[in-house]
């Protein structure tokens, strides 16, 4: 197994559990926090529909969610991170490979790529 792969397979046993605790009172602080920082740039239509690249455990979409935006789609390679979004309930969620998720580009109001972008 290379060490990509079991990096994202564990990624939250491994790295993420010992800085956050992945309880649903950190993504409700995450959300506060975002909604002063993001309030300004948001599409006004809740039914935008937005992707979310890499998003890792959904702190993101959650606040997007908490906001009411209905057409929000997250996707990361760790089913770890996936399993955790569902427990504090991150919708529409799903493990994807990234080359894939281009065929509508069109259809997409807003794409983030915060990790891919600070990784690059």
């Amino acid at each position: 197994m290379n060490y990509r792969k079991r990096c994202y397979e564990s990624f939250i046993t491994t790295h993420w559990n010992y800085t956050h605790s992945l309880s649903k009172e950190e993504f409700q602080l995450y959300a506060k926090v975002s909604k002063k920082r993001f309030k300004n740039i948001l599409p006004i239509d809740k039914a935008s529909r937005i992707i979310d690249v890499a998003c890792g455990s959904g702190h993101f979409l959650y606040f997007l969610q908490k906001q009411g935006y209905v057409n929000t789609q997250g996707i990361d390679l760790s089913l770890e991170q996936i399993e955790n979004a569902k427990k504090v309930g991150v919708k529409n969620y799903k493990k994807q490979i990234f080359s894939n998720i281009f065929l509508n580009i069109r259809k997409v109001s807003i794409w983030l790529l915060p990790m891919i972008l600070s990784n690059i």
